[in-house]
C-alpha cells in the first residue's frame, strides 16, 4: 500500500515540476523581439486556438512559442505513411524510426519556425537575416525541449506530453475569460454578463455529456479458457463508444494549420503571387474550403485514432495466442474482421459526435469572424475534457495496487 502511495507521490512531484519548467519556459521572452505577432494572429485566428492546443502561443513571443506542433503533425504524416507497403516503414529498426520521425518534425518546425520569425519585429533591425535566423534557432530548440519534456513526463511523471497540452489550453483560455470580463468594449459587449453565464453554463453541460460518452463502452463476451471461476461469464472486451477520443480534435487543429504555414512560407519568396495569397485566404477555417478541410480532417482521424487504439489485428492475434476466443467467430481473421466491424461503427458514431461537438459550431466562423474563438469553445472543452479523463485513468491504475498485498 505504501508502495503505491510512494509511486504516485513521486510520480506528483514529477509532474508538478515538469508543469512549472513549461509554464518558466512559455513566459522566457526571445531576445530581440519587440512586440507579439502582427499580421499573422491578426489574420487568423485559427492559428491562435490551433497553437494552444499544442502547448503553444502564438500572440507571445516565447522560448515555447512553436510548442508540439511540429511533433503532433509530424507523427500524423509518419503514420500515414507507414500505412504503405512499398515503404516498408513498418520493417525498420526502432532506432532509425524514431530518426527519421525526428528529421520530419524537424523540417516541420523549420517551415513552422521561419514563418514565425518572419513576422516579428525586433528591437535591432540592422540585420534582418541573423534576427530571423538565430529566432528560428531558438523555436527549434523550445519545441525539441517540449518534447524531451513530455518523454521525461511519460517516464517519471503523469499524462506524457498531453499534460502540455492540457495546460496550455487552460492558459489560453483562462486569459481569455480574464479579458473578457476586463474588456471595455467588445462584440459581445452589450449582452457580456448574460453571455458569459450562458458560455458557463454550456460548458458545465458539455463536460458532463462529454464525461459520459467517454466512459460509455460496448462490452464483447471473451470466453477465457485459463479461467475457471466465478469470474469465467464476466469476462469481456471493452470497446468505448468514442474509440478515438478527444485526440482528433487536437491532431485536426495541428494538421488543418500545417497548409496555411507552407503557404506563408511561400509567401515570403514570392510576396507578390497572387494564386498563393487565394489559396491563402480561402483554406482559412473561417471560409467554406477550411471548414470542409476541418471537418474532413476530424472524420478521418477519428477512423484512424479508433483502428489505433483498439487494434483488432492486434487483439485477435493475443486471443488467438492465449486460446480464448468470442462465441461464434472463429479465431484468427473472423475475429479479426468480426472486432473491425465493430471498431468502424463506433468510430462513425465517434466521427459524428465529434463534428458534431468541434466541426459544426466551426460553419458559425464563415458568417461571422469575430466570434469564432468562442464557436471553438466546443472542441477545445471536449479536448480537455479527454486528455483530463486519461490522467485521472492513470491515477486511478495506480491507485488499483492498494486492492493487493505483497506475498511476503
Amino acid at each position: 500500500m505504501n508502495s503505491s502511495n510512494n509511486i504516485l507521490r513521486n510520480k506528483l512531484l514529477w509532474l508538478t515540476l515538469i508543469i512549472m519548467i513549461y509554464i518558466l519556459g512559455s513566459n522566457i521572452p526571445i531576445p530581440n523581439v519587440a512586440v507579439n505577432l502582427g499580421n499573422l494572429s491578426e489574420d487568423n485566428q485559427f492559428l491562435e486556438i490551433a497553437s494552444s492546443t499544442t502547448g503553444g502561443n502564438l500572440l507571445g513571443t516565447s522560448l515555447f512559442a512553436l510548442g508540439l506542433g511540429p511533433w503532433m503533425s509530424s507523427l500524423i504524416i509518419w503514420r500515414v505513411l507507414s500505412l504503405s507497403k512499398k515503404l516498408k516503414i513498418k520493417s525498420l529498426a526502432p532506432k532509425k524510426s524514431q530518426r527519421i520521425q525526428m528529421i520530419l518534425m524537424l523540417v516541420i518546425a523549420l517551415l513552422q519556425g521561419y514563418v514565425l520569425a518572419g513576422n516579428f519585429e525586433y528591437v535591432n533591425n540592422e540585420n534582418v537575416k541573423f534576427n530571423i535566423f538565430s529566432t528560428l534557432a531558438i523555436l527549434i530548440a523550445g519545441t525539441f525541449f517540449l518534447v524531451w519534456l513530455g518523454n521525461m513526463n511519460n517516464l517519471k511523471g503523469l499524462g506524457g506530453p498531453i499534460v502540455i497540452v492540457v495546460v496550455g489550453i487552460v492558459k489560453q483560455w483562462a486569459g481569455q475569460i480574464f479579458n473578457l470580463f476586463l474588456e471595455k468594449y467588445s462584440y459581445y459587449n452589450q449582452y457580456k454578463i448574460f453571455f458569459i453565464l450562458i458560455v458557463l453554463l454550456g460548458v458545465f453541460i458539455m463536460v458532463l455529456v462529454m464525461i459520459l460518452f467517454e466512459m460509455a463502452e460496448y462490452r464483447v463476451p471473451v470466453n477465457r479458457v485459463l479461467i475457471n471461476n466465478e469470474y469465467f461469464e464476466k469476462s469481456y472486451l471493452a470497446i468505448k463508444l468514442n474509440p478515438a477520443g478527444g485526440l482528433p480534435v487536437m491532431y485536426a487543429l495541428s494538421i488543418t494549420v500545417l497548409p496555411s504555414y507552407i503557404i506563408r512560407f511561400l509567401l515570403r519568396f514570392y510576396p507578390d503571387n497572387e494564386a498563393l495569397k487565394v489559396i491563402l485566404k480561402n483554406i482559412d477555417i473561417t471560409e467554406v474550403y477550411g471548414v470542409l478541410i476541418y471537418i474532413l480532417c476530424l472524420i478521418t482521424l477519428t477512423i484512424g485514432f479508433a483502428f489505433l487504439n483498439v487494434n483488432p489485428e492486434e487483439i485477435s492475434e493475443n486471443l488467438r495466442k492465449n486460446g480464448d476466443y468470442i462465441d461464434n467467430i472463429r479465431p484468427g481473421k473472423n475475429t479479426e474482421k468480426y472486432l473491425s466491424r465493430i471498431v468502424f461503427k463506433f468510430s462513425i458514431i465517434g466521427s459524428i459526435y465529434i463534428v458534431i461537438l468541434a466541426g459544426l459550431p466551426v460553419i458559425y466562423s464563415i458568417s461571422s469572424k469575430q466570434g469564432f474563438k468562442y464557436m471553438m469553445i466546443s472542441g477545445t472543452v471536449l479536448i480537455l475534457s479527454s486528455l483530463v479523463y486519461n490522467i485521472l485513468e492513470q491515477v486511478k491504475i495506480i491507485l488499483i495496487r492498494n486492492k493487493y498485498k505483497t506475498l511476503f
